[in-house]
This record gives structure tokens, sequence and C-alpha cells, in this order.
């Protein structure tokens, strides 16, 4: 018998999870920034109750911006200036 596993969806409709194998990229408009604890809290809730866990070490925040910096709070993960999306290098001012 096989049971249903509720996937894992972002807590507001204009933010974007994107997942790939093990790796999951949380996608916020800087128009939303202020959701993004509110999504991670719900990615961790939903990998406890599914009896997986957020490795914070590997978690990584990436801020695209335009033109010049942006001065944005620090969360709880470490900030980078570049992402490796399967391969392929993002950086922050694209």
């Amino acid at each position: 018998m096989y049971s249903y596993v509720s996937d894992l969806h972002p807590q507001d409709a204009k933010t974007f999870l994107v997942k790939f194998a093990d790796d999951t990229y949380l996608i916020v408009g800087a128009e939303m920034r202020h959701t993004v604890q509110q999504e991670i809290d719900g990615v961790k809730r939903w990998a406890e109750s599914h009896n997986l866990r957020l490795n914070a070490t590997n978690s990584r925040e990436l801020l695209v911006t335009r033109g010049g910096r942006w001065r944005s709070p620090r969360g709880q993960m470490e900030r980078v200036d570049q992402l490796r999306i399967l391969g392929v290098v993002v950086f922050s001012d694209l």
C-alpha cells in the first residue's frame, strides 16, 4: 500500500519553489522580501512533517540587484554573491 506524500509548496502565490532532486531553491521577489522567514519556516515545517530536516549549513542567500548594492538585513543564512545552480553560476548582478 502506498501513502500519499504532500508536495512542498510556497506559502505565498508570489513566491516560487524550484526543486531538483534533493535541492530546493526559494525565489522571492523584492516586493515580497518580508515573507522570506515565513517561507523558510514553511519549508522547515514541511521537512519535519516528512521526517526530513533543512540543512542550514548548506543553505545560502543570494540577493539579485539592479545596479548598486542592496541594503538588506542579513537573514539566518550565509549571504553569497554567486550561486551554482545545476552547473550554472548565477551572480547577484546577473
